[in-house]
């Protein structure tokens, strides 16, 4: 039923305040005002100390942040890349790297060569943080390989699953090892990057790469009547949507998964007696990378 009679409380700005309810009618003096800040503040209440929606922390965890508060702590970024230490190759034209790190990186391009950049990120496809940091790793500098430039640098922005400090930093350490195995490989420089908390597992890296401006692979370089040379097999995206949605066997993704992880060298694409014949002919064919 609809509330026929009420009280009116209404305050003048003085400390004062006069009511009303029906017919009855009370003039202005403060133990009405009193009255009426006092329910004020009971409503208000209802307000007050409130929990962030959808970021209670759960029991015995603290609360999740955004934005800058969801970098993964120092302490625990520093103990990782200290197991990590000097396992990566050295290069001269990386002037600013991670052994002495700063707010960026600075590298050089040598006189006659151009620098090609690309970026990547992924969701993790496998739970396995070091075989994930190698596809990825992989996956990244491919690439600057379809393009005919050789790997110089990288920089790293990882986002590690909400977990105690040790979990994230043996979890970092695995990542940006798998990541460190494929750049080695190719004599390339982890030169920094960004961490930060998160519902799940991700990694992306800024490639970095040095190529002769004379000799640089397009897309657009291919011409109706040439052959595709296919340099691994097709289809790994493919196999990798269908075991998330559960419709792969295992030995196909344990199959794909290590051919992932094998790491790739320019000369795996222009290699044995084709590959003068490719390089010279740099303008006239197209190369492009695919899953």
């Amino acid at each position: 039923m609809p509330q026929k009679d009420f009280l009116i409380l209404l305050g003048t700005g003085d400390r004062r305040a006069l009511a009303s309810r029906g017919a009855l009618r009370l003039p202005l003096h403060p133990w009405l005002w009193r009255w009426k800040d006092d329910i004020d503040q009971k409503f208000m209440d209802q307000f007050r100390n409130l929990s962030v929606a959808g970021m209670e922390p759960e029991s015995g965890s603290e609360m999740h942040c955004a934005g800058c508060a969801s970098k993964v702590g120092g302490a625990v970024l520093e103990r990782a890349l200290a197991r990590i230490g000097s396992g990566q190759v050295q290069r001269d034209d990386v002037w600013v790297g991670l052994a002495a790190a700063d707010d960026g990186a600075v590298v050089t391009v040598p006189a006659g060569r151009v620098m090609v950049q690309t970026v990547d990120h992924f969701r993790a496809l496998i739970d396995d943080p070091f075989l994930f940091g190698q596809i990825c790793a992989n996956h990244c500098l491919s690439d600057l390989f379809a393009m005919g430039a050789m790997p110089q640098s990288a920089l790293a922005i990882a986002t590690l699953p909400y977990a105690s400090e040790g979990k994230q930093e043996e979890m970092l350490y695995q990542l940006l090892s798998g990541v460190l195995k494929v750049l080695n490989h190719s004599q390339a420089m982890l030169i920094g990057g960004h961490t930060t908390e998160g519902a799940e597992l991700s990694l992306g890296l800024s490639c970095n790469g040095l190529a002769d401006p004379e000799k640089l692979w397009r897309k657009s370089g291919m011409k109706p009547g040439q052959v595709l040379i296919l340099t691994k097999a097709l289809g790994t995206g493919t196999l990798f949507a269908a075991d998330m949605r559960l419709q792969a066997k295992g030995r196909w993704i344990e199959a794909r998964s290590r051919l992932c992880c094998v790491p790739i060298k320019r000369r795996q694409i222009v290699c044995g007696f084709m590959g003068q014949r490719l390089v010279q002919m740099s303008q006239d064919l197209g190369c492009w990378d695919i899953c």
